[in-house]
C-alpha cells in the first residue's frame, strides 16, 4: 500500500493511537484524512488489525468463568488461588466479575424456605347429605338407600334441601332445588350467591381422595334469593351434587336421573 507524500497527512503513529484509543487527529491532519482515499485506507488496515487482535487475543490470558466461581468459593488450590489473585492486580475486568460473583454468592441461600409449587389445599370439611323418606313409615335401610323416586328431600345438619325432577317446554330434563334451615331464626338469604356444582358420578376417577372438586364440574348454578336452584337440560346418569357452602361441602350423591 502506497503511503501519502502529502504534507498534511498523518503519520503512522497518528493513525495507530486514532485506530487503537481513537485519539483525534490534528485538524489539518483531519481535514486531509476526509478527502485523502490513501490515508482512509491507511487508517482502515490499522481498524481491521487491531480489531482481529482483539478477536483472536482479547482476554486471552483471563481464567474461565468457571475457575472465578471456584475461586470465590474457596473451591481453588493454593497454587490457582496465588495465581488468580495475581492476575487479579492486574485485570480490571476479572476484577469486576470476582465482585460481582461475591454479591451473588452472599445472597444465596441453598434451602429456600417459599412455599412449594403444589401446596396441599387446607382441609374442607365434608358434610355428606342423608336422604329422608317422604312419609315417615317403616322401611328398610337397602329400600331408603335405593330409593329412586322423586322428589326427594335432604338433610345435612341444620340445612334442608328438597329437590324433584320437572320438564321445560322443549321435553328438556329439569334438575329444581330449595333450600331451607331448620333453625327459625335463619334466612334463605344466607344461601343467595352459594355456588351448586354437578358432577357424572361414572367418571372412573370421581370422587379423587374424597375431593370432588379436584375434578371440573359438569354443570355449575348459584342459590338464588329465595333458596331455590336449577339446572336445565340435564343428560340421564348418575350425578353428585357438591354446594359450596362457606366453610364446608355439602355432598349430595346419587342422583339417578332417568326418563319415565
Amino acid at each position: 500500500m502506497m503511503d501519502c507524500v502529502h504534507a498534511m497527512a498523518p503519520s503512522d503513529e497518528e493513525l495507530i493511537k486514532l485506530a487503537l484509543d481513537n485519539e483525534p487527529l490534528l485538524q489539518e491532519a483531519k481535514e486531509h484524512l476526509a478527502g485523502c482515499s490513501i490515508c482512509q485506507r491507511r487508517l482502515a488496515r490499522y481498524q481491521n488489525v487491531d480489531t482481529f487482535l482483539v478477536s483472536r487475543l482479547y482476554r486471552s490470558r483471563c481464567p474461565e468463568a468457571t475457575k472465578l466461581n471456584h475461586y470465590c468459593a474457596n473451591m481453588l488450590s493454593p497454587d490457582e488461588v496465588i495465581d488468580i489473585t495475581h492476575h487479579l492486580e492486574l485485570c480490571p475486568l476479572c476484577t469486576n466479575e470476582v465482585a460481582d460473583i461475591r454479591k451473588i454468592l452472599a445472597n444465596f441461600d441453598p434451602f429456600p424456605t417459599s412455599e412449594p409449587l403444589f401446596a396441599p389445599q387446607a382441609a374442607i370439611r365434608r358434610i355428606i347429605a342423608s336422604l329422608v323418606p317422604w312419609q315417615p313409615q317403616l322401611s328398610l335401610r337397602s329400600e331408603i338407600s335405593a330409593q329412586s323416586t322423586w322428589p326427594r328431600q335432604y338433610r345435612a345438619e341444620s340445612l334442608n334441601l328438597s329437590l324433584h325432577l320437572s320438564r321445560s317446554s322443549n321435553g328438556e330434563i329439569m334438575l329444581l332445588g330449595l333450600f331451607t334451615s331448620a333453625r327459625p331464626d335463619d334466612s334463605v338469604d344466607a344461601f343467595q350467591g352459594v355456588p351448586v356444582k354437578l358432577y357424572q358420578a361414572s367418571v372412573p376417577s370421581l370422587p379423587l381422595n374424597g375431593q370432588y372438586k379436584e375434578k371440573e364440574a359438569f354443570m355449575s348454578t348459584e342459590v338464588d334469593d329465595l333458596g331455590n336452584i336449577a339446572f336445565i337440560a340435564v343428560p340421564e346418569g348418575e350425578y353428585v351434587m357438591i354446594v359450596c357452602l362457606q366453610e364446608a361441602e355439602l355432598v349430595v350423591e346419587g342422583l339417578t336421573i332417568e326418563r319415565d
